[in-house]
């Protein structure tokens, strides 16, 4: 009876044991379990942050690309209009600048008409002795319209003159039998006794040489009357 209460206590005993032992491996796992569960989860947020990091690195690196492509076509079409608006200012001031060179046309066509011909007499004067002083000659032969062989000689007399009086020199002048054109506006050709060397002062060639080229070293000042200061420019001569 004693022994099998012995083996009784000691089956009592191992149980026990064992049950502790299986709370302890019960409460390690959970532990572990846990511990497992709380490293899985720092690593996935680990994981997680480093893969928003690169798409928020990703998103800004796009957002600032888009914004520096988006300022390049900005400023390049800010460029384009600047350029159109000042093409077509300059077409509008060309266009008022030809209207100009239009009028000065018809006046010089117009302007030996009656009223103006002692106008034209002094004009006619004046570019006989400018031709003179171009020369430097003692004989010139001169040509103009058939119109003006009436008038001529009197300016010829005026520029003959002035000539004298400025270089203290005599000259001599020849009026041509041959004529300008009859649509010539006006003015005079002047060349050397040999006629190796002209002077071409009509009208139409002084408009020309002063307004009708575009590299006329007068057109700058024509824009300047016409158009007033530039703001943008930043030098004048």
């Amino acid at each position: 009876m004693a022994y099998r209460s012995h083996n009784l206590r000691k089956s009592t005993n191992i149980d026990n044991e064992i049950k502790r032992m299986v709370e302890y491996i019960e409460q390690d796992s959970l532990e572990k379990v846990e511990e497992i569960d709380i490293r899985t989860e720092e690593e996935f947020i680990i994981e997680k942050n480093k893969c928003r990091d690169k798409e928020i690195v990703k998103i800004a690196a796009y957002y600032d690309n888009l914004e520096t492509r988006l300022a390049r076509e900005y400023d390049a079409e800010i460029c384009r209009l600047l350029h159109s608006f000042h093409m077509n200012y300059l077409k509008a001031e060309d266009a008022v600048i030809e209207d100009v060179r239009k009028k000065a046309r018809y006046r010089l066509k117009n302007i030996d008409c009656e009223g103006n011909v002692d106008a034209y007499r002094k004009i006619l004067s004046a570019l006989l002795l400018q031709g003179f002083l171009k020369l430097l000659d003692d004989e010139i032969r001169i040509m103009v319209r058939e119109k003006d062989k009436t008038i001529i000689d009197d300016c010829i007399k005026t520029a003959e003159d002035a000539y004298k009086e400025v270089t203290k020199k005599k000259v001599k002048s020849t009026v041509e039998s041959t004529y300008l054109p009859p649509d010539c506006f006006g003015g005079v050709v002047l060349s050397s006794r040999k006629g190796t060397v002209s002077v071409d002062n009509t009208l139409e060639y002084r408009l020309q040489i002063i307004a009708d080229s575009p590299h006329s070293p007068l057109l700058p000042v024509y824009r300047l009357m016409l158009f007033g200061i530039n703001p943008s420019r930043k030098h004048f001569d």
